[in-house]
């Protein structure tokens, strides 16, 4: 049994879907530090931000592609499900 049998392939939605989560994990990780500090981050600490957003964010899609989470996270997600999600948010 050779390794590939246990990567999954690289399609096209695939590769869709990890810029998508890339460009969601460092717009969550910014506005994380900016809530922590209340939008008045010290330069030091903005320093420190952009230095580590790249490995946090490289480190999180990398452990998401290893466990297969890729293919089901929005699989099961219709459009009437984000209906739903957010009528009952706004009621």
């Amino acid at each position: 049994m050779s390794i590939r049998a246990f990567i999954p392939p690289f399609n096209f939605r695939t590769l869709l879907l990890l810029g998508f989560y890339f460009v969601v994990a460092v717009f969550s990780y910014c506005f994380a530090y900016e809530l922590r500090f209340d939008f008045e981050v010290p330069s030091h600490f903005a320093a420190d931000r952009l230095d580590s957003v790249w490995w946090a964010t490289g480190l999180k899609l990398t452990l998401l592609y290893a466990t297969g989470q890729f293919g089901c996270l929005l699989s099961y997600f219709r459009l009437p499900d984000v209906c739903c999600a957010c009528f009952s948010a706004c009621c």
